[in-house]
């Protein structure tokens, strides 16, 4: 494979490949803008095999899901600044999320961020709220806890963001007024957590939300009346 310096596009995903990931190799393909080997047999511990990551300057899309691998997530994947799409769902990784996220706002051109279905814990990190393009945020069936109000303090940066998903966690507290100032998200699942509170006062301002269509807030605690205040084709 290292003979192969000009490929850009690498797509061996649906397939049964096994074993660990070919690190050296695959990382040294300096102009890989394209990688996907997802829904593989892939295992071993991530941040082994992304030693010689920061080689690929040029990676616009990662997609890793639906393998076996472990361990925490690398520091070396913020180096990859063109990253545009990253996919490590349904995976084995662990650790706190909050650690392996300090040096994320290099991502700047990030608009698809899939880490669900993992065994991630800890809070949410502030520095998910300076990535200015991201559309999609799933980070759903994961052990994030924390105040759900504390970990939105500065979400309102997300203009772009479409469609968020943080069900299936133990996020706790009331519903931040923040996600009110997200114009442009369309769907929105919050559901099968701890969350509390009148829910009337939580969606005091869900009118700024004109492009929603699709809310689930099921399996919490929340309380109280129910006003709607845009037109939700589904909640």
């Amino acid at each position: 494979m290292v003979n192969l310096t000009q490929l850009k596009h690498l797509d061996l995903s649906h397939n049964k490949f096994s074993g660990t990931l070919p690190s050296d190799q695959l990382w040294n393909l300096k102009n890989l803008k394209f990688v996907d080997l997802g829904h593989n047999q892939l295992t071993g511990p991530i941040l082994q095999s992304f030693d010689y990551m920061f080689n690929l300057t040029q990676l616009e899309y990662l997609d890793l899901s639906s393998n076996s691998l472990n361990g925490t997530l690398p520091s070396q994947l913020w180096s990859l600044k063109n990253l545009e799409i990253l996919d490590l769902s349904h995976n084995w990784l662990t650790g706190p999320i909050l650690q392996s996220f300090a040096s994320m706002f290099n991502l700047t051109r990030l608009e698809y961020l899939d880490l669900s279905s993992n065994s991630l814990n800890g809070t949410l990190p502030s520095q998910l709220w300076s990535l200015k393009n991201l559309e999609i945020l799933y980070l759903s069936h994961n052990q994030l806890t924390g105040p759900i109000l504390q970990s939105f303090a500065s979400m309102f940066n997300l203009t772009r963001l479409k469609h968020l998903d943080l069900s299936h966690n133990k996020f706790s507290g009331t519903l931040p007024s923040q996600l009110w100032s997200l114009k442009n998200l369309e769907i929105l699942d919050l559901s099968h957590n701890w969350l509390t509170g009148p829910i009337l006062q939580s969606f005091a301002s869900m009118f700024n939300l004109t492009r929603l269509e699709y809310v689930d807030l099921s399996s919490n605690s929340l309380n109280g009346t129910l006003h709607l205040h845009c037109g939700v084709s589904r909640i």
